[in-house]
């Protein structure tokens, strides 16, 4: 959504006009052709002054689905305004309400309205994206209903009162672009009716939140590369078309590899409430963060997750389970040592195989190779936790793990309150009792307390085949 006012905004690197002209409307829509096609009535560009008024139709292209196909759609024409400042760069502008349905029969219906589209960016020609851009969406609606002649019918529907997106470009250091993304939504709601059981009356859901804000910052990000993509995907329409200038796309991608070279985010929801049937869920706090590399050699992925102020349903867990359940909870792992660049190069060469040819049975093992030259990956799991009133636990760790074998690695938990969670186990039901208490108790007998009080739990499995616990094999005791 960062660029919803533009619908990639073309390659403007052309000559300026301060003045708009009726040639210079001609080029803009020759320009806007070269990705949107060249039906008539989808593109079209009228001088007003200083300015152009862009229309983006998808009507005529609509109108071409066969009725056979037992798919439908409608949406509003993008209206846009553009200004040539004479030096590389244009102002876009957008100021209305915009909505699209869409429907398969028998499978889904969706229908979206936004009251309010309001945008205005400065689009770059040296750097084929926005130099800045801001948008606005107010009072966002999205209706679906998903069909199921079995269980039954789901109908969702989304609002959200306001939803902010900007968003930088700068010339990259390593090329591409450099960018950075803002995101912020107030009040999200949501209402799910799901079917519990074929013939059950629908289960209602209902999930608000109070807000919702992320950044983003991409670095390397080769917009030459995805706007050519899409070019050739318009100047090719048919099968045929692009079995027979696939190489032309193959040149394309490959060119513009490693596509972006990396993308991070990092978001956090506020004040989540979850209505359900037995009674109401919140999360005071919900984080989340990603990162990941392009296809280059040293590649990465990394998640993580965050839940702060925890509340169950009151009354639906049993009394001696409520103290025990976690106020806080983390989770943060990064996978990275493979190489995503060869593995890209291995399958562009898919593109050189004759039409209708399949790779051969190496294939496969020729593309683990090339992605995890080690034959591993490794897995970093950062210091995590889960803690509440009562006790915390610590841990982080690291493994490493391919198709070859064991995954091996170490580990580091520490706990305190240990010993005041497993007395509250004393109230539970003797069933319980007997399952969870004699393993808590053998895993206390194996801590380490440390200095503070804390019990620690230094796992070294670094070895196949080996599982030590603070220097105790416990393979051994097998």
């Amino acid at each position: 959504m960062k660029h919803l006012s533009v619908l990639p905004f073309l390659l403007l690197s052309t000559a300026a006009w301060a003045q708009a002209t009726p040639q210079g409307a001609a080029d803009l829509t020759v320009l806007f052709q070269t990705y949107l096609g060249k039906t008539p009535g989808v593109v079209n560009v009228v001088a007003d002054g200083e300015e152009y008024e862009i229309t983006l139709d998808a009507s005529p292209l609509i109108a071409m689905i066969p009725g056979e196909a037992g798919a439908s759609m409608t949406a509003t024409p993008y209206s846009l305004r553009a200004s040539d400042n004479g030096d590389g760069t244009w102002n876009v502008t957008q100021d209305q309400e915009v909505s699209f349905d869409m429907a398969a029969a028998g499978v889904f219906d969706m229908e979206v309205s936004i009251g309010s589209v309001v945008c205005e960016g400065t689009y770059d020609t040296t750097l084929l994206a926005f130099a800045e851009n801001d948008c606005t969406l107010s009072d966002v609606v999205v209706d679906q209903t998903v069909y199921d002649p079995n269980l039954g019918d789901q109908v969702t529907r989304q609002t959200i009162d306001e939803l902010t997106l900007t968003s930088t470009g700068v010339e990259g250091a390593a090329g591409g672009v450099d960018g950075t993304l803002n995101y912020t939504a107030t009040g999200v709601m949501q209402t799910m009716q799901v079917p519990a059981a074929p013939g059950a009356p629908p289960t209602t859901i209902e999930v608000a939140l109070e807000g919702y804000t992320a950044d983003g910052i991409t670095t390397g990000m080769r917009t030459d590369a995805f706007l050519a993509a899409i070019a050739w995907a318009v100047a090719n329409p048919s099968q045929a078309m692009m079995t027979a200038n696939r190489g032309e796309m193959k040149t394309i991608l490959q060119d513009g590899l490693p596509l972006f070279e990396r993308i991070d985010f990092t978001g956090t929801a506020t004040g989540l409430n979850v209505q359900t049937p037995v009674g109401p869920v919140g999360v005071r706090s919900l984080g989340f963060d990603i990162a990941m590399k392009g296809a280059v050699s040293d590649g990465l992925f990394r998640e993580a997750l965050r839940f702060e102020g925890v509340r169950p349903p009151p009354g639906v867990l049993p009394p001696f389970m409520e103290p025990l359940i976690p106020e806080r909870f983390s989770v943060d792992f990064t996978v990275e040592s493979f190489d995503a660049g060869a593995a890209a190069v291995l399958l562009l060469g898919l593109f050189d195989l004759e039409p209708g040819a399949e790779p051969g049975p190496e294939f496969q093992g020729n593309l683990m190779q090339a992605l995890m030259p080690d034959g591993t990956v490794d897995i970093v799991i950062a210091p995590g936790e889960v803690a509440n009133a009562t006790y915390t636990l610590n841990y982080e760790g690291r493994m490493q793990a391919g198709p070859g074998g064991m995954p091996t690695g170490t580990a580091r938990v520490t706990a305190t309150g240990y010993d005041a969670a497993m007395a509250m186990l004393d109230s539970a039901p003797d069933e319980m009792k007997q399952n969870v208490l004699p393993v808590m108790g053998m895993a206390r007998g194996l801590a380490k307390q440390q200095p503070d009080g804390s019990l620690l739990w230094e796992i070294d499995a670094s070895q196949p085949g080996t599982l030590m616990i603070n220097g105790m094999d416990l393979m051994g005791l097998q």
